[in-house]
């Protein structure tokens, strides 16, 4: 195997490995969020899972960063507020104002830190502007006409009524 093959395999095992520990901890640590009526699971469910997935996205992206690929070192760096931010909501349910700020400032130090964003291309024919805008469009017509049957199918999942 290849150096990248067994940075692949490490990261594979620390994530599981760290997942494992928070699931094991996550009372100890206030990790269990309890059902409610928007909930749609039924049972407490444990939170902070996603720090497997952090510990092994900075071990690897370290690794990669020694090895040569030094612009991943303001990635590295400014994944730790978003990370910091995330375990804080699973434990005290942080305002999506908070979350969007600091989603917000990290965007903004990418930015500076990587030389900003690319010109723009305005001379783009009008069937490219099309393409690029279509998506989003579709995207957000499927959310907003499908969103309440969703969460209805979700509630009904959980053993609740349907409220939608």
């Amino acid at each position: 195997m290849n150096e990248l093959e067994w940075l692949l395999l490490a990261s594979i095992l620390l994530s599981w490995l760290v997942a494992s520990m928070v699931l094991r901890w996550a009372e100890h640590w206030q990790l269990v969020q309890s059902p409610n009526h928007r909930s749609s699971h039924v049972l407490p469910t444990p939170n902070g899972g996603g720090l497997g997935i952090v510990a092994a996205a900075l071990v690897a992206g370290a690794w990669l960063a020694w090895s040569g690929a030094n612009q991943l070192w303001p990635v590295l760096a400014l994944s730790l507020p978003l990370a910091w931010v995330g375990f804080l909501d699973d434990v005290r349910h942080l305002s999506a104002k908070w979350r969007f700020a600091v989603q917000l400032a990290v965007v903004a130090g990418l930015l500076a830190a990587l030389g900003g964003l690319p010109p723009l291309v305005l001379w783009l024919a009008p069937w490219a502007w099309a393409c690029l805008l279509w998506p989003q469009w579709a995207l957000g017509w499927v959310l907003l006409a499908y969103a309440p049957m969703v969460a209805g199918v979700a509630a009904s999942g959980a053993g609740r009524p349907n409220v939608a």
